[in-house]
Protein backbone atom coordinates (compact mmCIF):
# COMPACT_ATOMS: atom_id res chain seq x y z
CA UNK A 1 0.00 0.00 0.00
CA UNK A 2 1.29 3.45 -0.79
CA UNK A 3 1.98 5.80 2.08
CA UNK A 4 1.85 8.90 -0.11
CA UNK A 5 -0.02 9.70 -3.29
CA UNK A 6 0.90 12.66 -5.45
CA UNK A 7 -0.82 12.92 -8.81
CA UNK A 8 -1.59 15.62 -11.31
CA UNK A 9 -4.94 15.94 -9.49
CA UNK A 10 -3.90 16.28 -5.85
CA UNK A 11 -1.87 14.79 -3.04
CA UNK A 12 -2.46 12.76 0.07
CA UNK A 13 -0.92 10.38 2.57
CA UNK A 14 -1.81 7.16 4.42
CA UNK A 15 -3.52 5.93 1.25
CA UNK A 16 -5.48 2.71 0.69
CA UNK A 17 -6.45 1.35 -2.76
CA UNK A 18 -10.02 0.17 -3.36
CA UNK A 19 -9.57 -3.62 -3.84
CA UNK A 20 -12.07 -4.09 -6.67
CA UNK A 21 -11.04 -0.92 -8.51
CA UNK A 22 -7.28 -0.28 -8.36
CA UNK A 23 -7.70 3.07 -10.14
CA UNK A 24 -9.42 4.42 -7.02
CA UNK A 25 -7.59 5.25 -3.82
CA UNK A 26 -8.79 6.52 -0.44
CA UNK A 27 -6.36 9.02 0.98
CA UNK A 28 -5.94 11.50 3.83
CA UNK A 29 -5.37 15.15 2.98
CA UNK A 30 -4.44 18.08 5.13
CA UNK A 31 -6.86 21.02 4.89
CA UNK A 32 -4.58 23.94 5.68
CA UNK A 33 -7.20 26.66 6.27
CA UNK A 34 -9.17 24.39 8.63
CA UNK A 35 -6.02 22.92 10.26
CA UNK A 36 -7.40 19.38 10.04
CA UNK A 37 -7.17 16.23 7.95
CA UNK A 38 -9.93 14.89 5.70
CA UNK A 39 -10.73 11.58 4.03
CA UNK A 40 -10.91 11.72 0.20
CA UNK A 41 -11.46 9.22 -2.61
CA UNK A 42 -9.53 9.85 -5.82
CA UNK A 43 -10.07 8.18 -9.20
CA UNK A 44 -6.57 8.05 -10.65
CA UNK A 45 -7.88 7.29 -14.15
CA UNK A 46 -10.27 10.25 -14.46
CA UNK A 47 -8.99 12.67 -11.84
CA UNK A 48 -12.37 12.82 -10.10
CA UNK A 49 -12.08 13.56 -6.38
CA UNK A 50 -14.71 13.39 -3.66
CA UNK A 51 -14.64 14.23 0.04
CA UNK A 52 -15.74 11.21 2.10
CA UNK A 53 -15.39 12.69 5.59
CA UNK A 54 -14.11 15.87 7.12
CA UNK A 55 -15.09 17.79 10.25
CA UNK A 56 -13.20 20.70 11.72
CA UNK A 57 -11.06 19.79 14.75
CA UNK A 58 -11.69 16.03 14.40
CA UNK A 59 -9.26 14.94 11.72
CA UNK A 60 -8.75 11.47 10.24
CA UNK A 61 -5.92 8.94 10.00
CA UNK A 62 -5.12 5.38 8.93
CA UNK A 63 -7.80 4.64 6.30
CA UNK A 64 -8.32 1.00 5.34
CA UNK A 65 -10.73 -0.13 2.62
CA UNK A 66 -12.64 -3.37 3.26
CA UNK A 67 -11.95 -6.37 0.99
CA UNK A 68 -15.37 -5.85 -0.63
CA UNK A 69 -14.40 -2.25 -1.45
CA UNK A 70 -17.66 -0.93 0.01
CA UNK A 71 -16.55 0.34 3.44
CA UNK A 72 -13.66 2.46 4.70
CA UNK A 73 -12.44 2.17 8.30
CA UNK A 74 -10.44 5.05 9.74
CA UNK A 75 -9.39 6.71 12.97
CA UNK A 76 -10.87 10.02 14.13
CA UNK A 77 -11.36 11.95 17.34
CA UNK A 78 -14.67 11.39 19.08
CA UNK A 79 -17.20 14.18 19.17
CA UNK A 80 -17.22 14.32 22.96
CA UNK A 81 -14.97 16.81 24.71
CA UNK A 82 -12.09 15.24 26.61
CA UNK A 83 -9.04 16.64 28.32
CA UNK A 84 -6.89 14.53 25.99
CA UNK A 85 -7.55 13.48 22.42
CA UNK A 86 -9.78 10.42 22.34
CA UNK A 87 -9.31 8.47 19.12
CA UNK A 88 -11.74 5.81 17.96
CA UNK A 89 -12.33 3.71 14.86
CA UNK A 90 -15.13 4.78 12.51
CA UNK A 91 -16.49 3.32 9.29
CA UNK A 92 -18.14 5.03 6.35
CA UNK A 93 -19.50 3.59 3.13
CA UNK A 94 -17.39 4.25 0.04
CA UNK A 95 -20.21 6.52 -1.23
CA UNK A 96 -19.90 8.73 1.88
CA UNK A 97 -23.04 7.45 3.65
CA UNK A 98 -23.55 5.69 6.99
CA UNK A 99 -20.80 7.08 9.21
CA UNK A 100 -20.60 4.83 12.27
CA UNK A 101 -18.42 4.87 15.37
CA UNK A 102 -17.10 1.33 15.97
CA UNK A 103 -15.08 1.62 19.18
CA UNK A 104 -16.02 3.22 22.50
CA UNK A 105 -12.76 3.28 24.39
CA UNK A 106 -11.63 6.27 26.48
CA UNK A 107 -8.17 6.34 24.98
CA UNK A 108 -6.31 6.19 21.69
CA UNK A 109 -7.11 3.52 19.15
CA UNK A 110 -5.37 3.37 15.79
CA UNK A 111 -4.63 1.31 12.67
CA UNK A 112 -8.01 -0.24 11.80
CA UNK A 113 -6.50 -2.64 9.25
CA UNK A 114 -6.60 -6.38 9.51
CA UNK A 115 -8.07 -9.50 8.07
CA UNK A 116 -11.74 -10.36 7.81
CA UNK A 117 -12.67 -12.90 10.45
CA UNK A 118 -16.41 -13.32 9.85
CA UNK A 119 -18.25 -12.31 13.02
CA UNK A 120 -15.81 -9.49 13.74
CA UNK A 121 -15.73 -8.00 10.26
CA UNK A 122 -16.46 -4.27 9.98
CA UNK A 123 -17.83 -4.38 6.43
Amino acid sequence: MPSCVITEYGDGFASSFVPKNKSKVVTVRYDDPAHTTELWIVDLASGAERLLFGQKRRGVADPSVSPSGDVVAFVSMTEEKHEHANLDIYTINIDGTHLKRRTFFPGRISAPAGRVTGAHSIS
